[in-house]
């Protein structure tokens, strides 16, 4: 991995931000170990309450023979590089990976490591004891916050709910109550129109002089005046006993699933250390893989994100994000991230970084999917590939999804 640095740390006399600037970057990048006879998954060097820092010291105050014959401490810095000038004739170069290969040291390191994992595994047998006596216990409380996190969404609906619902009912009780208004401002006038038209009916005469058809002509005419009153009076009394509204039939069908959320499995990470590099200090590689499972739940989400369990390598503490966006309807686009921490509490830091994103084949490796980046981190605490890859629906993703367990699998390699 190569760094180029610049950190800044709070002044604890002033207040003020100090900046110390290192501009250049190694120009060398450490290579693999020959020496390096596989990798192992293990996050055990994470492990809180096995004091691992004080069983580390063992191994880095091994004697590490030189070519020339000399020895260091392997917790010295000289191996964290490619290659160094010994320290002690100060008149030869030496290769890290040549001289962690020699048989007498390769035997030691190994001696050392059993040693230390068998210690490890000692004291978490021993802590193991404890769960054994009340299991029941351990798994109760596993799962406490999970019904306490159930139960206040259960209430923070409510509430919400509650709010929504009286907030809908006001706003159609003052529509109904200012149409109720409206009804009593004009009830007057209406009832005045129809004394008006009862006084006009009333006061028809037929001239019994008339000739026939003009007494049918005048029958007629004020019949029509008589059908006028009846549908005055009729909508009058409409006006006064029927509400303008009627509420319509609510719809029972509520997505419950997408208003309280849905269950879904955590997901697992796991961690592939160089077995040469022992500790976080001495890390300067690693690959976090990254198992989604459920992932048919959140492809019915607007968005997500997840976050994998962060990994130390030299002074830094990375993270796998993943996001999944719905650009449209249907469509659904899968964003990778590699997130950066400083352990040192720095509030501004750069570091430029290779990254391999990989998108696991369920079936054949040979068809993974992988993308490169080197990524520099300045301001923004992740970088990554927005749109790594684009998707429909699960059949589209083929056997990047795995049907059977419902999951994806990605990796980042770090160096």
């Amino acid at each position: 991995m190569s760094f180029g640095i610049q950190q800044t740390k709070a002044a604890a006399s002033s207040g003020q931000q100090l900046f110390t600037s290192g501009s250049s970057k190694l120009t060398q990048q450490k290579q693999s170990s020959s020496s390096i006879e596989g990798k192992v998954k293990t996050d055990f060097w994470s492990i809180d309450n096995l004091n691992i820092a004080e069983k580390l010291d063992e191994i880095n105050k091994l004697k590490i023979i030189l070519p020339c014959g000399f020895d260091v401490e392997y917790g010295k810095k000289y191996f964290k590089e490619t290659n160094f000038s010994c320290p002690i004739c100060k008149d030869h170069t030496i290769s890290s990976e040549n001289c962690l290969n020699m048989t007498r040291n390769k035997l030691f390191l190994n001696e050392k490591l059993f040693e230390l994992k068998k210690k490890i595994f000692e004291e978490l047998v021993n802590n193991f004891e404890e769960y054994k006596k009340d299991p029941e216990h351990f798994i109760e409380s596993s799962h406490e916050k999970c019904i306490n996190d159930t139960d206040l969404r259960r209430e923070e609906i409510n509430l919400m709910l509650k709010e929504e619902i009286d907030n809908y009912y006001e706003d159609l009780l003052k529509e109904i109550n200012l149409e109720k208004e409206s009804k009593l401002n004009k009830a007057n006038e209406k009832i005045n129109g129809v004394d008006a038209k009862r006084a006009e009916i009333e006061s028809i005469k037929i001239d019994e002089n008339l000739d026939v058809h003009s007494k049918i002509n005048a029958f007629k005419s004020n019949t029509i005046s008589i059908d006028d009153g009846i549908n005055l009076v009729s909508s009058v009394q409409d006006f006064l006993t029927q509400a303008k509204f009627k509420l319509t039939d609510s719809k029972n069908e509520i997505d419950i699933d997408d208003l309280f959320g849905e269950l879904f499995s955590k997901e697992n990470t796991s961690f592939i250390y160089n077995e040469n590099e022992i500790g976080d200090n001495n890390r300067s590689e690693a690959t976090i893989q990254l198992v989604i499972n459920d992932f048919s739940v959140f492809t019915r989400t607007e968005n997500f994100k997840i976050f994998s369990k962060p990994c130390t390598v030299k002074n830094f503490e990375w993270s796998l994000l993943v996001k999944i966006s719905r650009e449209c309807k249907k469509q659904h686009r899968l964003g990778v991230y590699l997130q950066c921490n400083s352990l040192d509490g720095l509030n501004r830091f750069s570091v430029n970084v290779n990254a391999q994103f990989t998108l696991l084949d369920s079936k054949n490796q040979i068809n993974n999917l992988t993308k490169s980046e080197i990524l520099y981190f300045d301001k923004e605490k992740y970088q990554g590939i927005q749109s790594f890859i684009e998707f429909d629906d699960l059949s589209d993703l083929n056997n990047y999804y795995n049907r059977e367990n419902d999951s994806i699998t990605l990796k980042v390699t770090i160096n």
